[in-house]
C-alpha cells in the first residue's frame, strides 16, 4: 500500500476548519521496515525491536533506525489503530505536522499533511480557535519540534562519534521464519569490543555527551529480533 502525502505550509484561511482526531497516528510509517529513532529514545525503544544503523536511500547519510519488519514494506510494530509496543517514537508524536526550513533566511515554517486521515472538519481538536488563533494542538506540535530538533542534533553527534571512532560494522541478519531463510541486508551495528577498547578520553567523551545509554540500549536491543519473528508468525496465523 502506497502512502500519499500533500505537505503544505499551515495556513489559517485554508486550514481554519480542520481538526485533529487521532493522536499518535502511525499511517505515515505503516509500510516502513525501518523507522527513525533518536538516540535519546533508545533506552525506551530497545525492549520492543532492534535498533540499528542504515544509510538513507536518498542522501546516503547514516541514520539511527528501528527495525520493525523482517521484509521490505513490513511494519510489525506500528499498525494504524494498534501497536505492539508501549513506546511511541517522536516521529509518530509529531505527525501529521512537519517543518520546512529556509536556512538562508533563517526561517522555519510549520507544515501539515493535508491527506492525513487524522484530519477532518467534523471530529477532533481544532487546529485553530474560533478567533483564528493557534490552538493547543499547534502549540503542542511546536513543542514537539523543539524537542525533536534537540534530539536530532544529539543523534547526529552520536553517529559522528561512532563513525569517527570506526565503531560501526556491517550486520546483515540471517533469520529463519517458519523454516524459510530471510536476510535483512544493509544494516550496521556497533562493534562492542571496539567500543570497550576505546581509550579513556573517548570513553569519557561518550559518557559526557550521553552517548553511552544509547550504545548499551542498541546492543541489548539486538536480542529482540526473535520478537519480530514471533510477531510475524502470529500475524500469519490470524
Amino acid at each position: 500500500m502506497t502512502f500519499t502525502t500533500n505537505i503544505v505550509p499551515l495556513d489559517r484561511e485554508k486550514h481554519g476548519d480542520l481538526k485533529l482526531n487521532v493522536v499518535n497516528s502511525t499511517e505515515h510509517i505503516r509500510d516502513q521496515q525501518l523507522i527513525p529513532i533518536m538516540a535519546a529514545e533508545a533506552v525506551n525503544a530497545a525492549i520492543y525491536f532492534p535498533l540499528m544503523f542504515a544509510k538513507d536511500a536518498g542522501t546516503g547519510a547514516l541514520k539511527f533506525v528501528g527495525l520493525v519488519g523482517i521484509e521490505p514494506g513490513e511494519n510489525l510494530i506500528y499498525e494504524e489503530g494498534r501497536a505492539n509496543a508501549d513506546f511511541v517514537p517522536i516521529d509518530v508524536k509529531r505527525y501529521p505536522f512537519y517543518v520546512s526550513k529556509d536556512i538562508e533566511n533563517n526561517l522555519i515554517t510549520l507544515c501539515i499533511n493535508e491527506t492525513a486521515s487524522a484530519l477532518s472538519s467534523e471530529q477532533g481538536d481544532p487546529i485553530f480557535t474560533a478567533n483564528d488563533e493557534e490552538s493547543p494542538v499547534i502549540n503542542n506540535a511546536k513543542e514537539i519540534f523543539t524537542i525533536l530538533q534537540h534530539q536530532y542534533n544529539h543523534t547526529e553527534a552520536f553517529i559522528e562519534f561512532l563513525t569517527r571512532n570506526n565503531l560501526l560494522i556491517e550486520s546483515n541478519l540471517n533469520l529463519v521464519v517458519d523454516g524459510e531463510e530471510v536476510q535483512v541486508a544493509g544494516l550496521l551495528r556497533i562493534n562492542e569490543k571496539a567500543f570497550y577498547d576505546l581509550d579513556d578520553e573517548q570513553i569519557n567523551l561518550a559518557h559526557k555527551n550521553q552517548f553511552t545509554p544509547a550504545i548499551h540500549a542498541h546492543l541489548i536491543s539486538l536480542a529482540t529480533v526473535q520478537r519480530l519473528i514471533d510477531l510475524k508468525r502470529d500475524k500469519a496465523a490470524t
